[in-house]
């Protein structure tokens, strides 16, 4: 599948199409980790730790202030 990047303020962007995202374990709004690996960008599901560790931050920014 060929896409094209899109403009999105000072950064682009590409759609990704449901299918992609299911055959890939990936559910819509979800958080992602890119990496790049021999040249290719590659999208996969954030690791669980990585997830759980930036919701802990967010909720003791929150009791704190």
């Amino acid at each position: 599948m060929i896409k094209k990047l899109a403009t999105i303020g000072n950064s682009y962007g590409v759609i990704i199409d449901r299918v992609l995202l299911r055959e890939a374990g990936i559910a819509p709004k979800s958080k992602i980790e890119l990496t790049v690996s021999e040249g290719a960008v590659v999208v996969r599901p954030a690791p669980k730790a990585a997830v759980e560790t930036r919701r802990s931050r967010r909720r003791m920014s929150k009791t704190v202030n």
